[in-house]
């Protein structure tokens, strides 16, 4: 779902490739509810926000995947890490810890 107009808005998507209810390659999940791909879902994000159309792939040194769209209007940002071998529920240290890793990212996006 994106907002039809609107301020562009930094995201950050955390997403474990072994999630069965909201699939991860996208397709009918929990609720018989409808996902896209994640990673199409960041990329619709970093078109609706106006970032550079081609991202930085790169895999972290915790072995996740990391897709970074750039060169956003206003400043804003879309980052996606896909963690393998990882369902639904994401280890709060990972990368270095979750909550930290979220605050960063935004507070370096406001």
């Amino acid at each position: 779902w994106l907002p039809e107009s609107g301020s562009p808005t930094s995201v950050i998507q955390l997403h474990g490739m072994d999630d069965k209810p909201c699939p991860y390659e996208g397709g009918v999940g929990v609720g018989g509810h409808e996902f896209l791909h994640v990673e199409e879902s960041a990329r619709e994000w970093a078109e609706y926000n106006q970032c550079a159309e081609t991202p930085a792939s790169t895999t972290t040194s915790e072995g996740n995947v990391r897709i970074e769209y750039t060169g956003c209007k206003d400043g804003v940002g879309v980052v996606h890490y896909g963690f393998p071998g990882v369902g639904h529920g994401l280890d709060r240290t990972a990368e270095g810890g979750l909550v930290g890793l979220i605050w960063d990212y935004f507070h370096s996006h406001e």
